[in-house]
């Protein structure tokens, strides 16, 4: 099962690093049940049940059923054919086992068909006695609280410096060897240890100690240097490998080509083919993590080192191949499990308990109530309440999540709307599902999705902001989400939205779950299995499944063909643009008025100066009149009005022209013909004789 070699994250005591090989995900209990598994089936039937046994119980007596499932928090049991796949996949919370419990577990029992491996990884699967491929170490003993593998108390030894074996491999780490311990013992009680070498230190140190680490060590019979040059002068004071507990074959191999095992010394070593073969054997058999080993009469010993690449399980053709040119040389090899008799089968199994459904910590109800929302916009957000928060949940629904629906009827603000995806299941047709089987279907594919995602299954909505749906509907070409999928088939398409109120999820983390091929897988196999009794779907082979993803827009919120619905919040939006709008309005009336005024200034400045010029002259006609300063003070000269600029010019020549006339001038010749001022006199002049200053006597 490819979803057990995943890290594992436990430490190993010795060494401090963390190991290569993943503690399994599923827990067996009592030899018998599976813990965060399920068995997959098309025809799988649900029922409800208090405890584990009351399902196994169904199971026995249903004819066709082979192995069940139990969920304690929602206390539905369900019954698989023969036909079902073991998985870890959406299992979480889960138990799952045979109708009838093994003596001995069927781990450490069952040997594949020649099938196996097969095609593919459901062809895999059925290729074994209990549809379920066996972990790497699943038959070893297990700490489950802590974690790990324990060490198994039989250990032998392989091969020994001591009987001429060289022990020169390469490989190992040197370690520092625990107090009272020596490099031998200290490998013998480490899981991940199966080669050590102590090697001469400079006097009075003890030896160094090097322990292979999930290896079983390469190229243990010759060392070379860098260069690719023979080092003859390496030579480990004492080396061994040995082998923990024991080897169960489970297929034998030849003429057989498998990828991605890793070549651990070539052909050129030993002269006969059959002492070649049986160290290639010992290397494996020495390395925990080794289960597929094989030698080439032309390349040497080939095995799965996982500190190098681990191979997946179940193994398909593609990584075994008997028809590849390499396969005609392969002259032996194993598929191998290791065990620890000793430690006895009670010792692969975990001892906890399984919890009961407890009607007190779910709520039953099983009315098909449709959970109402109500939808306000306001200035501070979108507003999303429940009405009916629990109906509609249908039967079993956890309290917990009807908890996770109640803090719905808090705000929801359009920034927890995630995004909004659909898939399309070719194949199928809308017209022939039954309306109830619908809504179960909507149901089972939001929880899906909730699965996949880690979101809650209340924050999966359909079209109609309904919690824990999708909504199911011929699928045509037009809708935004999944325009890009295309059918000329039969097909639905299942829409939803997600909301992400705790922010614990990103669209990226979403969409890379959404648009893997094994949730399109599930949705598939889903659909296939539900309405396998219809007329729906004329081959369940034929069903395929794409999905899409896009990030939200801030219409989604709205449930489908709705309109926008104005509240007291919306009043004080509508005011506020009204407000705004007046200011707005007084700023430009102000800034009008105040440009207005700015250019009748302009204007009045221009006549002032106009005056100004007008009172220059008239000084130069007064400066010697007593009565000039009078004149001009009634006049106002200082600021003259326009009109009586020439009135004033010509009653001042008048009076000019009467002083005069009143004084006796002499006969002057008119040299200055300016009227302006000579030295400190000056006189108007009037028809072309000046005036002169008065006589004084």
């Amino acid at each position: 099962m490819a979803g057990l070699l995943l890290l594992a994250t436990f430490i190993h005591g010795v060494y401090g690093q963390a190991s290569v090989v993943a503690f399994p995900q599923a827990v067996l209990i009592d030899g018998c049940y599976w813990k965060d598994a399920r068995y997959y089936s098309p025809s799988t039937n649900e029922t409800q049940t208090s405890t584990i046994y009351d399902c196994q119980k169904e199971c026995v007596g249903t004819p066709g059923c082979a192995y069940f499932g139990f969920w304690p928090s929602t206390g539905s049991c369900y019954l698989a054919a023969e036909d079902a796949t073991f998985t870890t996949y959406l299992a979480e919370g889960g138990y799952t086992g045979p109708a009838v419990c093994p003596n001995t577990p069927s781990v450490c029992t069952e040997i594949p068909s020649p099938a196996y491996p097969a095609l593919n990884t459901l062809k895999s699967k059925l290729a074994w006695p209990a549809h379920m491929v066996p972990s790497k170490l699943s038959c070893w003993p297990k700490d489950y609280i802590g974690k790990k593998y324990k060490a198994c108390p039989t250990v032998t030894v392989l091969e020994d410096t001591k009987n001429g074996w060289p022990g020169k491999c390469h490989g190992l780490l040197e370690v520092e060897v625990p107090y009272k311990e020596t490099c031998e013992s200290s490998c013998s009680k480490q899981v991940a240890c199966s080669v050590w070498q102590e090697v001469e230190n400079t006097y009075p140190l003890p030896p160094r100690c090097f322990q292979t680490f999930w290896s079983s060590g390469y190229d243990c019979y010759t060392r070379n240097f860098a260069n690719g040059s023979l080092d003859t002068t390496f030579k480990p004071m004492r080396s061994q490998r040995i082998m923990k507990g024991e080897v169960r074959v489970l297929k034998k191999l030849s003429f057989v080509d498998i990828e991605d095992l890793r070549n651990v010394f070539d052909e050129n070593y030993f002269a006969e083919p059959k002492e070649a073969v049986k160290a290639c054997q010992m290397a494996c058999y020495s390395d925990l993590g080794c289960q597929w080993w094989v030698y080439s009469r032309t390349e040497g010993c080939f095995l799965e080192d996982i500190s190098y690449k681990a191979l997946p399980v179940p193994l398909t053709s593609e990584h075994y191949k008997p028809f590849s040119v390499k396969a005609a040389d392969i002259l032996e090899g194993e598929y191998i499990q290791h065990q620890c008799k000793e430690a006895g089968y009670a010792a692969i199994s975990s001892t906890q308990k399984i919890p009961e459904y407890s009607e007190t910590t779910t709520t039953t109800t099983t009315t098909s109530t449709t959970t109402a929302f109500a939808i306000e916009f306001s200035t501070t957000g979108i507003f999303v309440f429940h009405h009916d928060a629990v109906a509609g949940a249908g039967a079993g629904a956890a309290a917990g999540a009807a908890l996770d629906v109640n803090k719905r009827e808090q705000q929801v603000h359009p920034t927890e709307l995630l995004a909004a995806g659909g898939v399309v299941v070719e194949g199928v047709d809308l017209n022939l599902i039954p309306v109830d089987l619908r809504t179960k279907l909507s149901e089972r594919l939001a929880l899906i999705i909730s699965a996949s995602t880690g979101l809650s299954k209340y924050d999966v909505l359909d079209l109609n902001n309904e919690a824990g749906k999708v909504s199911i509907q011929s699928w045509q070409p037009g809708w935004t989400v999944v325009r890009r999928l295309q059918t000329t088939h039969p097909a639905i398409k299942a829409v939803y939205k997600l909301m992400n109120p705790d922010g614990k999820e990103t669209f990226t983390s979403v969409q890379n779950e959404l648009l893997d091929q094994s949730f399109n897988s599930e949705v598939q196999n889903t659909c296939a299995m539900m309405l396998a009794n219809t007329a729906a779907i004329p081959d369940a082979r034929s069903l395929t499944a794409t999905g899409t993803l896009r990030e939200p827009e801030p219409n989604d919120l709205l449930p489908a063909g709705a309109e926008k619905v104005r509240s007291h919040g919306g009043n004080m939006q509508l005011w506020l643009w009204v407000l705004g709008a007046v200011l707005v309005a007084m700023i430009l009336g102000i800034i009008y008025w105040l440009f207005a005024g700015n250019a009748a200034r302009n204007q009045q400045v221009s006549f002032s100066r106009k005056s100004e010029n007008k009172q220059v002259q008239f000084q130069k006609f007064s400066q010697d009149d007593d009565e000039a300063p009078m004149l001009a003070k009634k006049q106002g000269v200082a600021s003259p009005k326009r009109g009586s600029i020439p009135e004033a010019e010509a009653r001042a020549l008048q009076e000019a022209s009467r002083l005069s006339q009143e004084v006796a001038l002499p006969y002057m010749p008119q040299d200055n013909m300016s009227g302006g001022m000579s030295g400190s006199y000056g006189g108007y002049t009037s028809g072309g004789y000046r005036a002169a200053p008065p006589l004084y006597r």
